[in-house]
């Protein structure tokens, strides 16, 4: 699976991970944080404690390196401001130390995969009230934008096989990107909570369609070329925990 756009996003070959890659000493020591994540949007924190943004981000030196494509796209002059990046290791032979395989899929031919874990239907667990929960399959929810997992399977060439790694004791993020654990109420000590939203200052909506589990969706998008940042603190609305280990977000797509 070379480098390639897809419905929502730029998948990069960020290179390859032919031994078992560990990251240095200092990372099993660094802090992670705490969010409040919406209970309807499972494994995605949406509200901190301060709005500060992480720089460089999840793509530090506890991940793979993936500096030299992020420049290569740059060097090359690819329009990346209006869609994301979804980087992955190809060929990849096995997931970080202390990582852990949190799905797998296989196409054989043009329709026919072998899907596990993240790209299969898993079910999720939606909290609807601080005393309430629902049940439902991947397959049975019509998400607003196309998965990471469901790009990532699509790109996919007959004959080739993608693997999404997580961090020990976390669950790969279901829309993806990345992975996510679930923390005690306790460990948000916090009485307020900020949220940062990317807000489009030249946004046009397009419309977009996709193959999502045997189903064609029909969508709409946006398409950008700049951004602004808001914040909006509060302190009235309910939301569930959860930890989520940013630095450790790789788009965890391994081929």
């Amino acid at each position: 699976m070379p480098s390639s756009t897809v419905q929502g996003a730029i998948l990069v070959n960020a290179g390859d991970v032919t031994t078992t890659w560990t990251a240095p000493p200092s990372c099993a020591t660094k802090p992670v944080t705490v969010q409040l994540g919406n209970g309807v949007d499972v494994g995605r924190g949406g509200w901190q404690e301060n709005c500060t943004l992480e720089d460089p981000g999840p793509y530090d030196e506890c991940v793979p390196d993936v500096g030299i494509a992020l420049l290569n796209l740059l060097l090359n002059a690819t329009n990346i401001s209006t869609r994301s990046l979804v980087f992955y290791h190809s060929p990849g032979l096995v997931c970080p130390s202390a990582w852990t395989p949190a799905g797998t899929a296989i196409r054989y031919d043009a329709t026919s995969y072998d899907l596990s874990g993240v790209f299969a239907d898993p079910t999720l667990t939606i909290t609807k009230t601080a005393s309430s929960t629902e049940t439902q399959t991947l397959s049975q929810i019509t998400p607003y934008m196309n998965p990471v997992p469901n790009m990532v399977m699509s790109a996919l060439e007959p004959g080739e096989t993608g693997i999404w790694c997580c961090p020990c004791g976390y669950t790969a993020q279901p829309f993806g990107p990345g992975c996510y654990s679930e923390s005690p109420r306790s460990l948000y000590t916090a009485n307020t909570a900020c949220s940062v939203i990317l807000r489009p200052t030249a946004a046009t909506k397009v419309n977009v369609t996709y193959t999502y589990h045997g189903r064609t969706i029909t969508a709409e998008d946006f398409s950008w070329t700049a951004w602004t940042e808001t914040t909006y603190p509060t302190t009235s609305y309910w939301y569930t925990k959860r930890r989520m280990r940013w630095r450790q977000e790789l788009r965890n797509a391994r081929l």
